[in-house]
């Protein structure tokens, strides 16, 4: 992951999260195709969002609010249950 600046200095984060229920819904259909295109995700202007091109090049994004969330929603399961 590439370090993004914020606010004049380096940042750089790395989370791991299951986003497998956000991309079975109908918008991600076109990312089921092929791991290629999945890993063809790329990063916003100033780190707010993850997206991808559809078949019509048509960014489809999952915004970092909703990322962060997700994150942290799966770190309290994973603290609970070891």
């Amino acid at each position: 992951m590439e370090p993004s600046r914020l606010f004049g200095r380096m940042v750089m984060r790395e989370w791991l999260i299951c986003a497998r229920s956000s991309l079975e819904e109908k918008v991600f259909a076109f990312l089921h195709d092929s791991r290629e295109r999945f890993n063809a995700v790329k990063l916003a202007e100033f780190g707010h969002a993850i997206y991808w091109l559809d078949n019509d090049d048509d960014e489809i994004d999952s915004g970092a609010d909703s990322l962060r969330c997700r994150a942290g929603r799966q770190a309290e399961i994973l603290r609970l249950a070891s």
